[in-house]
């Protein structure tokens, strides 16, 4: 399986929640970090997604937003010609 997106990170899926129409799940990281997904349901049961699953999470996205204490608390948007200059 391959992917356009540059941010490509698998996981174990620790916990699956539905509810209606959406469900949500918990990927976590080799490195104990946890990234929450939240898709439909119909797609969680056609993929058979259950706990204990190694699953990918691919994030693309034409928009990151970076906060760090090193810039006094003060959010860092790289976007297009900004390149990561300080966001007010």
């Amino acid at each position: 399986m391959e992917f356009s997106a540059r941010n490509q990170l698998k996981g174990t899926v620790k916990s699956v929640k539905t509810a209606g129409v959406m469900a949500d799940f918990v990927i976590e990281l080799p490195d104990g970090q946890q990234v929450v997904s939240a898709i439909t349901r119909g797609s969680v049961e056609s993929m058979n997604i259950q706990e204990g699953d190694t699953v990918y999470a691919v994030i693309k996205s034409t928009d990151v937003t970076t906060g760090s204490p090193s810039f006094g608390g003060k959010l860092v948007k790289k976007q297009g010609d900004r390149k990561g200059l300080p966001y007010t």
